[in-house]
């Protein structure tokens, strides 16, 4: 099985622990000896260049860092290592693209292409300079990071960034088509949602005599917009393919498990056709690494790629949330699917985690502790007589490991039943409500669900992994006005039967959850010991803590505490 990656600089460097060359000669030795093949480097963070640019915009750390807040799924001492990143006096791709192999690494790039910003913080001068340039949503609400590549003009500046990319040194590209901005290009049914820009209503109106924005999806005519659309983007990289392959480049292509021209309005067929695509790569839209998310992304493409010589290679989303067992179990799947690649994420896993056997990742130290909880049997519940333990630490900070608020746990079980509660110490009970919520018509929410723990708003999370299979837990979430999500790891379609309460009082909130035994697929006895981590997640002041600490994330399996039985 070969192993790819993509790697943002940035992130890569500060935790391989070393900047400027060095930097990129330790990310390859570690990529190598965790059994890495192949590393894509970032070109871009959004709109912002990882080398100095002439062209476009060059990623100046100190001009990002105001506009994070300090918050992120990182350290605070990440974001005072971000102060002293400057693209415009170094670029990595020098030293990368002559020396990776020499460490064993084959180097490719990774650009992304379609965007030019990446939540806010990272918006090239031209979408800013060119507001009229952007995308634009049916209900008029432009999308601030995605130029519009209908027009000429955003064309010709996202080519010129291309000339400079492909002088980078590598003859390996892998095309982003995913990120636009950090946002999906179609809306919660899958359906394309960008393109209602004034000049583009009006030219197809022109040429099909209708109204874009009163179409029905998955009509005639809906197909006919969607193909009127996919025209330019289309074209485009058919002219990005020609340029690259001048240079001597072989072409990879990043996308969703879905249908191209539906989904993103490009006709993913007519690119095949040219024969200059090698590999397409595809992307976990659920975070997950499941036999269910591999079938997903290989039945999304063949398809689409039929019988040409393409190869598809899974990914794994790998942010957070990976352990060693699962990656074995993932790779298993796909040796019995006739996968040959797979491609990590990001893949802090790869530089952090100790995540598998096949990887051989190295760690740099271990928890700071773990902490054994006990649940006692009650006849009848009764929170009275149940211990409660604290000592919170707070994650994504190495300066101090000190929460700002008490959070405790209480821990019980009945004959049928585990009962877990979790009290929430508030400065500002008035301020929990109403809870912050993403728009319920944000694709990334209705498919993720559970997993968008990350989310800056108040709630507790609760992970549970009874047979001790770290990589299959079970995750249950409250908020304070009573919402409730959940998941199961790797059984996407699993919907257990639980309860649970919630209460505002004058000084905390507390989220009480009732898990029948008979969901958690166990049944408990004396001195059995099971995994399990809380997390707490506050909106004011914006911070994550939980019970076990992880190395680095909130959330990696391979570090949740144990509770046992009495």
């Amino acid at each position: 099985m070969k192993i790819h990656a993509m790697a943002t600089p940035s992130d890569w460097f500060y935790f391989t622990g070393a900047y400027g060359d060095p930097g990129v000669g330790r990310m390859c030795d570690l990529f190598a000896e965790a059994g890495g093949s192949r590393i894509y480097l970032r070109t871009h963070d959004g709109g912002k260049a990882n080398y100095p640019s002439r062209h476009g915009t060059t990623f100046v750390g100190s001009d990002v860092f105001p506009r994070t807040g300090g918050f992120a799924s990182y350290p605070q001492s990440y974001f005072r290592y971000l102060k002293l990143l400057d693209f415009t006096k170094w670029s990595p791709f020098l030293f990368f693209a002559a020396h990776a192999s020499d460490y064993g690494v084959e180097p490719g790039l990774w650009h992304t292409i379609m965007e030019d910003d990446h939540g806010g913080a990272h918006a090239s001068d031209f979408v800013l300079s060119h507001p009229h340039l952007r995308c634009v949503k049916r209900n008029g609400e432009p999308i601030n990071g995605a130029l519009e590549f209908w027009f000429e003009e955003a064309r010709e500046y996202k080519l010129k960034i291309l000339d400079e990319v492909l002088e980078l040194g590598t003859q390996r590209i892998l095309l982003d088509l995913v990120r636009r901005n950090g946002l999906p290009s179609a809306d919660v049914d899958g359906n394309y949602q960008y393109g209602f820009n004034p000049e583009i209503l009006e030219a197809f109106r022109k040429e099909a005599g209708l109204d874009a924005r009163k179409l029905t999806p998955g009509s005639d005519d809906w197909r006919s917009w969607v193909n009127f659309m996919s025209r330019p983007y289309t074209e485009f990289f058919l002219e990005v393919f020609r340029r690259a392959k001048r240079k001597g480049f072989t072409i990879d292509l990043l996308t969703w498990p879905v249908h191209l021209k539906t989904w993103m309005g490009i006709d993913l067929e007519k690119l095949l056709d040219s024969g200059s695509v090698e590999k397409i790569h595809v992307a976990s839209h659920t975070y997950s690494y499941s036999k269910v998310e591999l079938e997903r992304q290989l039945s999304a493409l063949r398809p689409q790629v039929g019988k040409r010589p393409v190869e598809i290679v899974p990914s794994i989303s790998a942010y957070d949330g990976v352990a060693r067992s699962g990656l074995d179990t993932f790779f298993e799947a796909m040796e019995n699917a006739g996968v040959k690649t797979v491609v990590l994420h990001e893949s802090q896993a790869m530089n952090v985690d100790r995540v598998s056997e096949r990887f051989r990742a190295l760690a740099f130290g271990v928890p700071h502790y773990k902490r054994v909880l006990r649940s006692r049997r009650h006849a009848a519940l009764d929170w009275a007589r149940a211990d409660k333990f604290s000592g919170f630490l707070r994650g994504y900070n190495q300066a101090s490991l000190e929460t700002d608020q008490l959070t405790e746990i209480q821990v019980a079980h009945t004959n049928d039943a585990l009962h877990v509660r979790v009290i929430c110490h508030e400065r500002n009970v008035k301020g929990l409500l109403p809870v912050s919520q993403w728009p319920a018509d944000n694709y990334n929410v209705k498919v993720l669900g559970a997993r968008t723990w990350w989310s800056p708003n108040d709630s507790v999370h609760l992970f549970l992994s009874p047979a001790n299979q770290f990589n299959n837990y079970f995750h249950f979430v409250l908020d304070p006005s009573g919402k409730a999500s959940q998941e199961q790891r790797l059984d996407e379609l699993w919907n257990g039967d639980w309860s649970h309460e919630v209460k505002i009082n004058d000084k905390d909130w507390t989220a009480t959850f009732h898990l029948p035994f008979k969901s958690l697929e166990f049944q408990p006895s004396p001195g059995l010991k099971i995994a399990a981590h809380v997390v707490r997640s506050q909106a004011n002041p914006l911070q994550v803590s939980s019970h076990t600490l992880a190395n680095t994330g909130i959330v990696n399996p391979d570090e949740f505490g144990f509770w046992t039985f009495e």
